[in-house]
């Protein structure tokens, strides 16, 4: 049955409110020690989950949208092309900003917007290491 013919609706992601409170450290930890504009923690509906740095949360919630946005047609991409797993890892680089973002237990999406002063490599090594 072609793709376009089925539907998954993605599981329900649901946090207690002590599990919130280290996700959220988690994140003012990993802006912290890598010196990162903005992460935002998002379900792959485009949700916002939670969200730190200097961004509005009006904001937050749009790039939360269209970040989601960009995996699902990547997920798309990969079955157009005969092949099953979606890809785990996105990057949009520009000059001076970058957006990296990375699929979390197939259940969430950690994205992450720095700077052309923060290197790719560092932001790679802690959001694995936030991912763990």
């Amino acid at each position: 049955m072609p793709s376009y013919q089925t539907f998954t609706v993605p599981r329900a992601v649901t946090f207690s409110t002590e599990q919130m409170e280290r996700v959220e450290a988690c994140l003012d930890a990993f802006a912290t020690d890598t010196g990162v504009l903005n992460t935002l923690l998002t379900d792959p509906t485009g949700q916002l989950i939670t969200f730190c740095g200097l961004i509005d949360k009006k904001r937050a919630e749009a790039l939360a949208a269209l970040i989601a946005g960009s995996h699902a047609a990547s997920a798309e991409f990969i079955r157009f092309l005969g092949r099953e797993a979606p890809f785990v890892n996105l990057s949009h680089e520009a000059d001076d900003y970058n957006i990296y973002s990375t699929n979390v237990a197939d259940a969430l999406i950690l994205s992450v917007a720095f700077g052309g002063e923060v290197k790719i490599g560092i932001v790679r090594v802690f959001i694995e290491k936030a991912r763990a």
